[in-house]
């Protein structure tokens, strides 16, 4: 589980506000979250949860982690993930949010994140990233801030723009989990295969050949399947 600490860090200093009491150390800038759970006869290899987590100690810490801490104490194991768990919220309790649920592969997740800090930088909208390290589902909250509801609407399709067409650069998707609706539309709608979106288009007509279940919020966008490119 990934999390972007300096900017939890950053949007809660803001407001003088830290919702789960946890104190997050200056000198980290991001964070990998992750339980070790199971017992060695349910894995697939030998292995206890001790010798798992020794194992992930060391490839963490020779690919360039600065720190690895274990924790066994179930209280500060649940502060932690309380910390994850309020992302969310602490940005929500200072400003408006657009949800981003894009999803590149695992191995180009940290290319993406950087671009995202420097369209972060280059733009001067704030970009919250997190999201699922075992996956490559990287979340954004990008940030209103103060804009008028003009410049948000311009600046927020701008980026999303830029964000969108790197994600599919790296083989990546639209969503990862949480799905299109109406807002990531036109970013599905512009790289997806005209054949892919006839597919799911006939199985949505074969499953509601009225179109009476969420009308317009589908792939079908007046009818036209086609699908542009970026």
């Amino acid at each position: 589980m990934a999390l972007d600490l300096s900017a939890l860090r950053r949007i809660i200093a803001d407001e003088n506000r830290l919702l789960t009491g946890a104190d997050i150390p200056a000198e980290y800038q991001s964070d990998v979250l992750g339980r070790v759970h199971g017992s060695a006869e349910a894995l697939a290899f030998p292995l206890s949860t001790e010798e798992v987590s020794a194992r992930v100690r060391s490839l963490a810490l020779q690919n360039g982690a600065l720190d690895f801490i274990e924790l066994s104490d179930a209280r500060q194991c649940a502060d932690i993930w309380r910390v994850r768990g309020a992302l969310v919220k602490a940005v929500e309790a200072v400003s408006e949010q657009e949800p981003v649920d894009i999803v590149v592969p695992i191995s180009r997740t940290a290319d993406f994140i950087r671009f995202i800090n420097d369209l972060e930088a280059q733009s001067g909208m704030q970009m919250v990233s997190f999201g699922h390290a075992g996956d490559g589902n990287v979340h954004l909250c990008v940030v209103r801030g103060e804009r008028d509801e003009e410049m948000w609407q311009r600046e927020l399709h701008e980026n999303m723009d830029r964000a969108y067409a790197e994600a599919y650069r790296l083989g990546g998707v639209a969503s990862g989990e949480h799905g299109i609706g109406l807002s990531k539309r036109p970013y599905f709608l512009r790289q997806t295969a005209k054949e892919n979106l006839q597919a799911m288009n006939a199985i949505k007509t074969a499953l509601d050949p009225q179109h009476i279940l969420n009308n317009g919020k589908s792939y079908l966008t007046g009818g036209n399947n086609n699908a542009g490119t970026f």
